[in-house]
């Protein structure tokens, strides 16, 4: 039995670990046929898991599961599914024992958890186990993986489509880097752990191995798609210097003395939030204002505010946010003593492939967690739970591709090769009759006006016309590329996907008429906004349909 998980982070880790039985916590009927399971996690980088500074946990004296829970419903704005929102909050208390066995200590000062305030909670609630906690889950989790004969790693290499027929999964195709080649891999069941699509705006907080891949082959493959409208801009992404444009800072740092102030060195913030800190406030709410105060021209050298930390200290900095301290350092600049330049960029998208509990979708044997799943952080994220989300979401998707496995009968899953190279040929055939030769500038200027639209009319303020243009463009693009790119291209597939991913960003946005959350219509209809916007592919065409809540 083949399991191909997408994705090399801690999403698609978590996932391995659970079904290999490397965790403390486990679903114990689950591993009926655990020996008998090949893994193999295919990825051509760890996307954003490095950088995950700490999670949600409530582990303060005044916290409890029930806040927390209530925090991330109220911080969606009620669009959360409430069972994944329970999901992910419940189950970060799980994690404790997973730790332990992984030998990783959360940080403690004098008996008591030392946590961080994100925006969007009650109580402080980032735990981590110091500056650079993903980094450190990732590699325990690397190394006890690549020490098992039945996981293999394929790295330099990103799986571009699904093989799905008769309903149900057969298998994948993945682009090798190495050998400049598309490969077949026959799998029971897949999980789509490959991250989150902000990467296809032209300026996003996400590394270069991030895109619509996962949401562009998901939807490919007939799986639904739930409010892709929702992405969220961290209010806090470097400008300046050069070298870390994209990199976003942590914005715990507000409740700790941080503070923002335009080109003119005034604190904007206070005109609309008076009080101690008043760039405590929601990240939707912080982007936006910053984003008005750019927009009126009151910007720094390049574009952006200042961001001033020195208010913090210079030893709580280094204690606590050491990461950014020589990030910065590096780059010439002690943010101790000096503001740096800021502006919000693309983060996290919250909407993505729509998921059940399990972290199953509606086609057997294709899976999604992490980034890649949407539904779990309604129309905005409070801060601390995008780490939470891979971990406890990679958890369950290893428990639910067990129970799947279990329940398939050997004969089910004996004719893996069956018509591998009927859809290795349909893939590479011409899309509408004979296929122009496209060279790599074709290509580039393609994505180049597909980046245009998407910073024009999708991003921190939308409306109507913007919207429809949108999506006239974008579909024009998609039958442009049809007609010019050459069959095998890895950047042909690849923007294939960025381009189904960005119509469907457009699309969802379009059908929601009403402002809620990260997602802001200039010309908001004032419609009730408590529903979610489904996407699918049906006799080749999108379709959109709203679902009540």
């Amino acid at each position: 039995m083949n399991v191909l998980i997408i994705g090399t982070g801690l999403t698609g880790m978590m996932a391995a670990a659970q079904m290999k039985g490397l965790l403390a916590s486990r679903n114990r009927n689950a591993g009926r046929m655990e020996d008998e399971i090949q893994i193999e996690l295919v990825g051509d980088g760890a996307g954003a898991s490095p950088f995950v500074h700490g999670f949600n946990i409530p582990l303060d004296e005044r916290d409890s599961v029930e806040t927390f829970l209530e925090d991330t419903m109220r911080g969606g704005y009620g669009l959360s599914e409430p069972e994944l929102a329970q999901k992910l909050c419940r189950g970060s208390l799980e994690l404790l024992p997973d730790l332990e066995k992984l030998g990783i200590s959360l940080e403690k000062k004098d008996g008591k958890y030392v946590l961080l305030q994100p925006l969007g909670s009650s109580w402080p609630r980032v735990a981590g186990s110091g500056n650079h906690t993903g980094a450190e889950i990732l590699n325990r989790l690397t190394g006890l993986l690549k020490s098992r004969e039945d996981v293999r790693f394929t790295t330099q290499a990103r799986v571009l489509r699904l093989d799905v027929r008769d309903g149900c999964l057969k298998g994948a195709v993945l682009w090798d880097r190495r050998n400049r080649r598309l490969e077949y891999r026959s799998a029971s069941c897949a999980l789509i752990a490959c991250g989150g699509f902000c990467g296809i705006y032209p300026f996003s907080t996400n590394p270069a191995d991030s895109g619509g891949d996962g949401i562009g082959m998901a939807y490919d493959a007939g799986v639904p798609l739930i409010d892709m409208e929702f992405v969220q801009f961290e209010p806090s992404v470097a400008l300046y210097p050069e070298t870390l444009r994209g990199k976003s800072v942590i914005t715990t740092m507000f409740y700790e003395g941080a503070l923002l102030q335009n080109g003119k060195g005034e604190r904007f913030m206070q005109r609309l939030h008076p009080g101690e800190h008043p760039e405590c406030v929601s990240k939707d709410v912080l982007s936006r204002t910053i984003y008005e105060e750019i927009r009126k021209g009151n910007t720094t050298p390049h574009g952006g505010v200042w961001f001033d930390a020195t208010g913090v200290g210079k030893e709580k900095l280094g204690k606590s946010y050491g990461s950014y301290v020589e990030r910065y350092r590096r780059a010439g600049m002690d943010i101790s003593q000096e503001p740096f330049e800021i502006a919000p960029g693309p983060h996290t998208s919250l909407g993505g492939i729509a998921v059940e509990t399990d972290m199953s979708t509606a086609v057997p044997g294709i899976y999604a967690a992490g980034e890649a799943a949407g539904g779990i952080h309604g129309a905005n994220r409070i801060g601390g739970n995008a780490g939470l989300e891979t971990l406890v979401f990679g958890k369950l998707a290893g428990e639910g591709m067990l129970r799947f496995l279990n329940g398939k009968s050997v004969s089910a899953m004996a004719d893996t090769k069956s018509g591998e190279k009927a859809f290795m040929e349909m893939l590479e055939e011409p899309c509408g009759g004979k296929r122009k030769t496209a060279g790599e500038d074709t290509l580039s200027g393609i994505r180049k006006e597909m980046q245009e639209i998407l910073q024009k009319d999708l991003y921190l303020e939308r409306d109507a016309e913007g919207l429809e243009a949108a999506c006239r463009r974008l579909e024009m693009l998609s039958e442009a590329l049809k007609e010019t790119a050459e069959p095998q291209s890895y950047e042909r597939l690849r923007l294939e996907n960025d381009l189904t991913c960005a119509l469907a960003l457009a699309a969802s946005a379009r059908a929601r008429t009403g402002s809620v959350g990260c997602h802001v219509r200039s010309d908001d209809s004032g419609e009730d906004w408590h529903y979610h916007v489904f996407l699918q592919k049906k006799d080749g065409s999108m379709t959109v349909r709203k679902e009540k809540i």
